[in-house]
């Protein structure tokens, strides 16, 4: 399947949230396969994400890049410290790279393994935005 970089990401973060629901084992199996793809693309795109950081950020005397405390949703965390110049430069490049397409192979699941969740108790019954989460990986 073609996506981008972007929705690599977005998939991931979504189907990462599901690893506590009880499926059926089939969508189980589809859901713990994709995001084992999703997971090694998603490692990529951080890596040229912290390239990308260290090619734009601020040097110390040592040529090392500079990075500050930062708080970010309430957490405490370290950042890569830029000019507004070359933060500029790194969003357009980063947004570039998230545009990029790429082809993962991603195993595909008939909705009816879905609909089986609501016919045994011993299933999760998925919420809406759990159900649009895994809507990429359902063929009818």
């Amino acid at each position: 399947m073609k996506m981008t970089l972007k929705e690599v990401n977005r998939h991931y973060t979504e189907l990462s949230g599901l690893g506590s629901l009880v499926l059926p084992s089939k969508l189980s199996y589809a859901l713990a396969c994709n995001l084992e793809k999703l997971q090694r693309e998603a490692e990529r795109i951080e890596n040229e994400r912290r390239k990308l950081c260290e090619q734009y950020a601020d040097k110390d005397k040592d040529g090392e890049p500079v990075m500050v405390d930062s708080v970010i949703n309430g957490m405490k965390t370290q950042e890569y410290r830029m000019s507004d110049e070359n933060r500029k430069a790194f969003t357009e490049e980063y947004e570039a790279l998230l545009d990029t397409e790429t082809e993962i192979c991603i195993r595909m699941v008939k909705r009816e393994e879905v609909e089986r969740c609501e016919q045994a108790e011993r299933y999760s019954i998925p919420s809406v935005r759990q159900l649009m989460a895994l809507s990429f990986m359902l063929e009818e």
